[in-house]
């Protein structure tokens, strides 16, 4: 049931009313005004002081000038008065906010203050394989991304040109490692240092055994060539199958002609990464591993480095061991033509056999 007010005063703030014929008319009309000057844009000097309004009303709001805070009248007291914006569809500060970037600040900084001892940014995602990270970014271009990106591993790229990404660490979220893809670089010399990387397995089954084999052609189809009495053990040394490529020279070509293969078929077919290179070899040429210019053997690990280390990089050199004379580390200064890897390269005469220990990079 509603409140009722005299006839003669206003029912929200109970300003007087000026009668009809009302003598002094002046003095009500003032009485109304002053009512007003108290009440409209209300204004206190703390809320502990004893004497408020007179009769206030559920919600008439004040500014307590102590607290500089804005307080509302309801059910009795007065309370603060906090105006809330959760939740709203955008907010943008000095920027526009759009469906995508749905917050969107303008500013010189940013603060993310502490209530307590600490504060703690979150970024979440629906799952391992989705998208959460950091963007920074030059005149709206991508430069540098932090985060874990498309899957549960942090990593942090940077790009040139904000198409084109190049990973710059990579660190595992199951076992810890971290991984510099594109090396270190001393600050001072600008010279990329080296830092081993052992396999896995720690070079128990990585194993290359350097052999001056040589077979004969007996046919060649598209990518792969087929040797006379299943000579690709002699070319490719059994030991080495699976985990490197090996430059092989035609001597019947003159001048002698190379191609790059691996053996992972039949015992007699070696694959050659690049058919065009043996388009005009034929049954009956002569084939051999070593170099006839100047007598080497060439590897390519990256099989290897796929498989072991999860990518091929350009390594500074390898660490291999052999049961005869001890450790050896062999630098790879050459690039190889067909991976993104370095060259690992042989004396003719070479006939150790070694295990691959890790990977210099």
């Amino acid at each position: 049931m509603m409140e009722q007010r005299p006839m003669d005063q206003t029912p929200n703030l109970q300003l007087p009313y000026i009668a009809p014929s009302q003598a002094q008319k002046h003095v009500t009309h003032n009485e109304a005004i002053r009512a007003l000057d108290a009440l409209v844009q209300l204004c206190v000097v703390s809320r502990t002081l004893t004497e408020p309004p007179a009769e206030p009303r559920d919600g008439w709001h004040a500014w307590i000038i102590a607290e500089t805070s804005l307080a509302v009248f309801s059910q009795g007291q007065w309370t603060d008065c906090r105006p809330a914006t959760n939740p709203v569809d955008r907010v943008g500060i000095h920027a526009q906010a759009d469906d995508t970037n749905r917050l969107c600040v303008k500013s010189p900084a940013s603060l993310f203050d502490h209530a307590g001892s600490g504060h703690q940014l979150k970024i979440n995602k629906a799952g391992d394989q989705q998208l959460a990270s950091i963007l920074f970014q030059s005149d709206y271009q991508g430069r540098v991304e932090i985060g874990t990106i498309w899957n549960r591993n942090f990593s942090i790229k940077a790009s040139i040109d904000g198409k084109d990404w190049r990973d710059i660490m990579l660190a595992d979220s199951s076992s810890g490692a971290v991984q510099f893809p594109g090396g270190i670089v001393q600050p001072r010399t600008g010279k990329k240092l080296s830092g081993l990387i052992f396999l896995p397995d720690g070079g128990g089954t990585a194993v290359l055994e350097p052999a001056t084999g040589s077979a004969v052609c007996a046919s060649v189809s598209a990518d792969l060539l087929s040797l006379k009495g299943k000579a690709a053990a002699g070319i490719f040394a059994s030991s080495m199958r699976g985990s490197a490529m090996i430059r092989i020279w035609n001597t019947a070509k003159s001048p002698a002609q190379s191609a790059w293969v691996k053996w992972d078929t039949a015992a007699e077919q070696l694959q050659v990464s690049n058919p065009a290179h043996i388009r005009s070899w034929a049954a009956g040429d002569a084939i051999q591993t070593s170099d006839p210019a100047n007598q080497t053997i060439a590897l390519d690990l990256s099989p290897l480095m796929q498989k072991q280390l999860g990518g091929a990089f350009p390594q500074d050199g390898v660490l291999l061991g052999n049961s005869a004379g001890g450790d050896v580390t062999l630098s790879c200064p050459m690039v190889s033509p067909v991976s993104s890897s370095n060259l690992l390269i042989f004396k003719a005469e070479e006939r150790r056999r070694y295990t691959v220990i890790g990977i210099y990079g």
